[in-house]
């Protein structure tokens, strides 16, 4: 899993690549925190580079979720058409965290 933040304004984007399970943990979990020093006023997880997503990628969005808002942080998703957003919304995860679809 490969994570790339980028920083507009007071909001940041992670574009992540590859893989979103139990085994990129440390990884996102990193990546969530580095970027919470930031205080952006929100962040947008990009998952369109995502080729799979498990029940511990859920997870993970989910306490993203709950620890950046604890902070003040908004957190939103970009999905494309696909595998991660059907499991995306067979999860109802848009009913929590609000969900995009990028601009082609």
């Amino acid at each position: 899993m490969n994570i790339i933040s980028q920083v507009k304004g007071d909001s940041m984007t992670l574009v992540l690549d590859g893989k979103m399970d139990f085994n990129m943990r440390k990884t996102f979990q990193k990546s969530i925190e580095q970027a919470k020093l930031s205080k952006p006023h929100k962040i947008v997880l990009d998952v369109c580079k995502v080729s799979f997503i498990d029940s511990a990628g859920l997870g993970l969005i989910m306490l993203a979720n709950k620890t950046l808002k604890e902070s003040g942080i908004s957190l939103s998703l970009l999905v494309a058409e696909g595998a991660v957003m059907k499991v995306l919304v067979l999860a109802n995860i848009g009913e929590t965290i609000p969900i995009s679809k990028p601009n082609l």
